[in-house]
């Protein structure tokens, strides 16, 4: 179909710079287990360099992308992200509804304060997927997400900037 495919080292924990055909925008060598994920300051530079990607894709004229990932690890951290919005918004209802009290941690509501929760919970590879689907979407580009983890970046796409929701499937 001669499309483009393009490898992006965002946050993995080896260093890529050795292997070619690998677009470096790498802001930190792994993300941290826990909680937090990352530093506010890290999530700000992985929005940019997503955004920074989206807006390279806009240039060349690309017209829907489908996105991905590399490492089984970000499933946690994929889950971690979903959890944090359901908590916020519905988990502690469903759980005083039923009788039942879940613990977890307060760390805060994604639609005002994404990138506070997003370097709580996330990844670096879901922050810069979060900066290139809003940047996309907002600007026609069809995305196209295919598993928990882009799926947890095109979620936290869509709640802080629900008018993306069209361009996304």
């Amino acid at each position: 179909i001669n499309a483009p495919v393009y490898l992006i080292d965002i946050g993995l924990q080896k260093d890529t710079t050795a292997i070619s055909g690998i677009l470096h925008q790498k802001v930190i060598h792994g993300t941290r287990h826990g909680y937090p994920a990352m530093d506010k300051e890290t999530a700000e530079r992985a929005v940019s360099a997503g955004m920074a990607v989206a807006q390279a894709v806009i240039r060349q004229g690309i017209e829907a992308v489908g996105l991905g990932h590399v490492g089984e690890r970000y499933m946690l951290s994929a889950l971690a992200v979903t959890t944090a919005y359901i908590f916020h918004q519905r988990l502690e209802n469903v759980t005083r509804k039923n009788g039942y009290r879940l613990h977890l941690k307060e760390v805060g509501n994604l639609a005002e304060n994404p990138l506070e929760v997003l370097a709580a919970t996330g990844s670096t590879e879901i922050v810069a997927m979060f900066g290139f689907i809003t940047v996309c979407a907002k600007n026609g580009v069809a995305v196209v997400f295919d598993d928990a983890v882009s799926g947890a970046a095109a979620l936290a796409a869509t709640i802080v900037y629900p008018e993306v929701l069209s361009g996304i499937f």
